[in-house]
């Protein structure tokens, strides 16, 4: 396990406290040997974890399935050094056993660059996985299959910095867009337009932006019990809006 990279993804087995899993991150610091790490001993001693995943690749998140802990998913970006950026990344990853082995779950993906992934508390078939250059996909049966979902005011490429979805009610979806920049060289500066709602599982969105002075959106946190949900921006802080 390498001690000088950063990591993306800390997942401890529910059913099994002393396993660890981490993802690793390339970038200019470690460029190669990142993937994938396991502990089975609280992380006293690291081994790799991943038959079947792409070493050499930056781990930007592992969701696991909460009705079914074995079931872990990772999203993957190119290792990059700020603006130089290849594009490398392999897209999204799953794993049936608790990170044992992996396989590829790219069908319908554009681009291989994801950001991040949610999955509907309430019905764990359906994801969300937000890209670094070709905007919002949904899947509904557990990553089988893609289909890339229509947000107004935004270009065909865009980034998405964050997906939450409400677990009251999973046709309630809020995403936040940003624009990295790190593969500016190649494909330009994509912009960034704010958070968007949708009330139907993603057939339609609406802007969410009133108020919102910083339109980069990096994270959202949805605090269900008190009606509020937080964005964090891009030079802009945290901002709040109650959604009662």
């Amino acid at each position: 396990m390498h001690h000088d990279c950063h990591y993306h993804g800390l997942i401890v087995d529910s059913t099994d406290p002393n396993r660890l899993l981490v993802g690793g991150g390339g970038d200019q610091y470690t460029p190669s040997g990142v993937g994938l790490a396991a502990s089975e001993d609280l992380g006293v001693s690291w081994f790799d974890s991943d038959n079947g995943f792409i070493r050499d690749v930056h781990v930007s998140k592992l969701v696991v399935d909460p009705t079914n802990p074995e079931i872990i998913y990772a999203t993957t970006q190119g290792p990059t050094n700020y603006t130089e950026k290849t594009g490398s990344g392999q897209g999204v990853f799953k794993s049936t056993d608790h990170g044992h082995n992996w396989y590829q779950i790219n069908n319908g993906l554009k681009t291989m660059e994801i950001n991040v992934l949610a999955l509907d508390p309430n019905a764990s078939e359906v994801l969300y996985v937000g890209t670094d250059d070709d905007g919002l996909y949904k899947s509904s049966n557990a990553g089988e299959s893609w289909q890339k979902l229509s947000i107004p005011g935004t270009p065909p490429s865009f980034g998405i910095g964050d997906v939450v979805i409400d677990p009251r009610d999973g046709n309630v979806v809020y995403v936040g867009t940003v624009d990295y920049y790190r593969l500016s060289d190649e494909r330009g500066v994509l912009g960034e337009y704010g958070v968007f709602k949708s009330t139907n599982g993603g057939q339609t969105f609406a802007a969410l932006n009133q108020g919102l002075d910083h339109v980069g959106v990096f994270s959202l946190e949805l605090d269900a019990d008190e009606g509020l949900l937080y964005a964090g921006t891009r030079a802009g802080g945290v901002y709040w809006l109650d959604i009662k």
